[in-house]
């Protein structure tokens, strides 16, 4: 099993660890009012930019321009978003599982979820997968959309355990 976390490296800034190695870095921009973000995986870099009317979607830009992952609502009204990828259709939800969770849903089924749990300690920020060979973009994701939320409820350094779910 991998052990996955996010470390605060700075104001607004995240380090993304499997295993103790650094993977990817995020880096939100909140002053360009925006909500755009800034990922590294690897060599390569990707903006994360809400996009719309209504700013509701999600564009996720690679370092050539080119949009790679798009994300919007089926409804304007809707907890369910529809994430193309790779040619590719997947369901992002938004739960209260019975905290907060963000999900990717393949097929019906969950693929990735980063989800709120309450322990001895106080709470803390749980992954659950099917799998363990999937896209580090999605993680990059689930984290831009979830670590407002890991802030707002004090989950200390982000370390997530993962859960492999069969």
């Amino acid at each position: 099993m991998q052990n996955k976390k996010w470390i605060a490296n700075g104001e607004a800034r995240f380090a993304f660890f499997i295993d103790n190695a650094e993977v990817g870095s995020l880096s939100f921009k909140p002053a360009d009012g925006n909500s755009t973000a800034v990922a590294k995986i690897g060599n390569k870099i990707y903006q994360f930019k809400r996009t719309g009317f209504w700013k509701s979607s999600i564009d996720v830009i690679d370092n050539s321009g080119q949009v790679v992952m798009h994300v919007f609502y089926k409804k304007w009204y809707a907890n369910t978003s529809i994430l193309k990828y790779k040619g590719k259709e997947y369901e992002l939800v938004i739960r209260n599982n019975p905290m907060a969770e963000w999900a990717i849903l393949d097929e019906g089924k969950d693929y990735l979820a980063y989800g709120l749990i309450a322990n001895d300690g106080g709470i803390n920020i749980k992954i659950k997968t099917n799998s363990e060979t999937m896209d580090l973009l999605f993680d990059f994701l689930l984290w831009y959309l979830f670590a407002p939320i890991a802030q707002e409820n004090n989950c200390g350094d982000f370390m997530f355990h993962l859960l492999a779910a069969g």
